[in-house]
C-alpha cells in the first residue's frame, strides 16, 4: 500500500513541476482558472498528507480519521473539476488560438494531477479498510 501511495503521490509531485514547466515554455501565464485549481490541488494534497498521518492511528483502529481526511481531498479534486469547466468555458471567448490551445493543455494537465489525488485518496481507502 504504501508503496502504491508512494508512487502516485510522486505523479502529483512531477505533474506539479511539468505543469510548471510547460506554462513556461508555452508563455501561458497563470490566470484565475490555474490559480482556483492550484488551490485546490494544495487543498487535496494538505488532506492527503493529513490522512497518511491518520493511517494506523489509535482511532479506534477503523481507520475512520484517514478516511476522512482521503474524502476531503476528493472533495477538493471535485471542486477543481468546477473550476476546470468554468475555465475551459472561458476559453470560448478568447479569440487568439495559440492562448487557447495553451491554456487548454495547460487545464487538462491541473484535471490529470487531480485524479492522481483521487487515486492516492482511493489507496487510503483501501489501507484503511484493510486495517481495520
Amino acid at each position: 500500500d504504501l508503496f502504491v501511495m508512494s508512487g502516485r503521490l510522486d505523479a502529483v509531485l512531477n505533474g506539479a513541476k511539468d505543469a510548471v514547466r510547460e506554462s513556461e515554455v508555452m508563455a501561458v501565464p497563470p490566470d484565475a482558472a490555474v490559480a482556483g485549481m492550484a488551490a485546490c490541488l494544495a487543498e487535496g494534497v494538505r488532506q492527503l498528507s493529513e490522512a497518511f498521518d491518520r493511517l494506523g492511528s489509535s482511532d479506534n483502529g477503523d481507520g475512520q480519521a484517514a478516511t476522512d481526511a482521503a474524502d476531503k481531498a476528493v472533495k477538493a479534486q471535485r471542486q477543481l473539476e468546477r473550476v476546470y469547466r468554468q475555465g475551459m468555458s472561458g476559453l470560448l471567448a478568447v479569440p487568439d488560438l495559440r492562448e487557447v490551445m495553451g491554456r487548454r493543455e495547460l487545464y487538462r494537465r491541473f484535471a490529470r494531477i487531480g485524479d492522481d489525488i483521487t487515486e492516492v485518496a482511493e489507496r487510503v481507502w483501501y489501507a484503511a479498510v484493510k486495517e481495520a
